[in-house]
């Protein structure tokens, strides 16, 4: 009875002591601690690297050609001495294309050890309205780049739009919503199709636009639809007529182009407002090129009524241009 006793309580020979067990669950915690500690020794070394080591020391500017670099970086509120990685750098990013509207948009960028790079892209002057304080420079965007007194050389002036305002840095407001539309529509088509020498574009009547080559060539396209094409038409029509011809060039049907030839004392202007524009920038050029000439000031006459007073054959024909530019054809005469 003893020995089964003892057989019974007897301790199998693979089992742990409780000192062993006790000694794991130590070096266990201890190891847990250890990697605690270390990770907050790295953790520490980031919030000090970010917070104290990484300040901006250079702030560069890149694609200005309007403004100083030193005006663009105090619009946008960068300073050196702030955390390279805490700073809010793009936060003005707004306000610049505001304040100093030939930014058309600009990026920020970080640069290791300390730097920030400021890159602008321009907006570029695609057309003039008239305003009641003198005329306003647009870009493709029809954003006010800025006021100027004089028509600037080489930009079309818009007439028929009616402006609410104008302010600098803003898209220009008219009473119509669809105007932004359009003035997309005809800047960019012009710039797509490298049509040169527009000086005005006549919008008084959306579905009757007109476009004018300095004083030689009218080119009526109706409404905006197919605008590229239409412009794209005019020009390879304007290439193939001579060097003297003058007139109106109809593109409003697509995929139709005929040229009527411009009469001896005949005007290209079907609204008096551009020629009454156009006749004041030519003044004001012509003078600031002479400016020892006398201007008497006196009115300049109305081409129309030159034409009414002296009696001219009606009788030239109207040319047709065919799609592919290879001839122009003769077609009976047609009374505007």
């Amino acid at each position: 009875m003893r020995d089964e006793s003892m057989q019974k309580y007897k301790i199998p020979s693979g089992s742990i002591s409780p000192k062993k067990n006790t000694k794991k669950s130590k070096q266990k915690s201890h190891g847990i601690t250890y990697l605690l500690i270390i990770l907050c020794i790295l953790l520490l070394g980031i919030v000090l690297s970010i917070t104290v080591f990484f300040h901006i020391e250079e702030i560069t500017v890149i694609g200005s050609t309007v403004y100083q670099a030193e005006e663009i970086i105090e619009v946008s509120g960068i300073e050196k001495g702030d955390n390279l990685w805490l700073t809010d750098i793009d936060k003005n990013k707004d306000k610049m294309t505001r304040l100093l509207p030939y930014i058309e948009s600009c990026e920020f960028k970080r640069k290791l050890p300390g730097q920030v790079i400021i890159e602008i892209n321009e907006a570029q002057p695609m057309c003039i309205v008239q305003t009641d304080i003198g005329y306003a420079v647009l870009s493709e965007q029809a954003k006010v780049l800025e006021h100027v007194s004089q028509i600037p050389e080489g930009l079309p002036i818009m007439v028929g739009l009616t402006i609410l305002d104008a302010d600098p840095g803003n898209i220009i407001l008219t009473d119509n919503e669809d105007d932004i539309l359009l003035i997309n529509q005809l800047m960019s088509a012009m710039y797509e199709t490298g049509i040169t020498d527009v000086t005005s574009i006549d919008l008084s009547d959306t579905i009757d636009i007109s476009f004018y080559c300095s004083e030689r060539f009218r080119i009526d396209v109706g409404t905006s639809n197919d605008i590229e094409v239409k412009l794209k038409s005019a020009k390879m029509a304007i290439e193939r007529l001579d060097e003297n011809d003058t007139g109106r060039i109809d593109v409003t049907i697509n995929g139709r182009v005929s040229f009527v030839p411009l009469h001896p004392g005949e005007s290209i202007y079907k609204n008096s407002n551009i020629q009454n524009i156009q006749s004041s920038q030519a003044a004001s050029d012509s003078s600031s090129q002479n400016p020892d000439n006398n201007v008497s000031g006196d009115p300049v006459p109305d081409n129309n009524e030159s034409a009414a007073q002296t009696p001219e054959d009606n009788s030239s024909a109207e040319q047709s241009i065919d799609n592919d530019q290879s001839n122009i054809d003769s077609q009976p005469a047609v009374t505007e």
